[in-house]
């Protein structure tokens, strides 16, 4: 199997599409090239968080021949800025390459049209030999899971220490998803960081008004002394 294949074309459109997750779910689906799949929705039996919070941990995961543990799926959403973050460690990927995705729905934080929100996904791994590892993140303003735009393109990580950064922006509007995908090689083994986020753009000249504005209050309390 083609391990691009997947970020292309139709195929890519296809792995967008798969699962459906109930609303505001935190869903971590782990599937393989030999088309085993498991998913695992925040509060599940296999989630070690306690209950609907927003966070899921799952350590000692097999599927096929692979293992892996999420040390930790979390999601912000908050005034101004949204995220989801997938952090996988110990993942080897044997006799297949293994999918890592994350989804969130209903999110609210950043969006602001039809201002533009800035999207950006970054990825770095703190261990990888064997065999390489791609990502990438994707929004999608109709609030489906696992489904939408990609954040400017597909990275590809071949060693420790190397990074993903991609970014775009978008017109979004509450509620919307937010999605990582991760694809392990077949052979490879390795932990990772991923975040994809959607924040409210700072406007240049705010810094710059802000410090304005905190000499004026200094002079205003130094006259007041003199």
């Amino acid at each position: 199997m083609n391990i691009y294949a997947k970020l292309t074309g139709s195929v890519l459109a296809g792995a967008l599409a798969l699962a459906v997750t109930s609303a505001n779910a935190l869903t971590v689906r782990i599937s393989d090239s030999n088309a085993n799949t498991l998913t695992i929705n925040d509060g599940d039996a296999a989630d070690l968080a306690v209950g609907v919070d927003g966070s899921l941990i799952a350590s000692g995961l097999t599927l096929g021949g692979s293992t892996l543990s999420i040390a930790t799926a979390f999601v912000l959403d908050e005034t101004g800025k949204a995220s989801l973050e997938l952090n996988v460690t110990n993942a080897n990927a044997s006799g297949a390459t293994l999918f890592i995705d994350a989804t969130h729905t209903g999110f609210t934080g950043g969006a602001v049209a039809p201002a533009f929100t800035s999207l950006s996904f970054a990825m770095n791994a703190s261990n990888i030999s064997g065999g390489n590892v791609v990502g990438f993140g994707a929004f999608d303003d109709a609030d489906a899971p696992f489904a939408g735009s990609v954040i400017g393109s597909s990275g590809v990580i071949t060693s420790t220490g190397d990074s993903i950064l991609e970014g775009a922006s978008a017109a979004l509007t509450p509620t919307f998803s937010l999605s990582i995908f991760t694809d392990v090689l077949d052979g490879a083994t390795t932990s990772f960081d991923a975040t994809v986020t959607a924040a409210v753009p700072v406007p240049a000249a705010l810094p710059l008004f802000a410090s304005a504005l905190l000499g004026l209050a200094m002079l205003g309390r130094r006259r007041s002394k003199a």
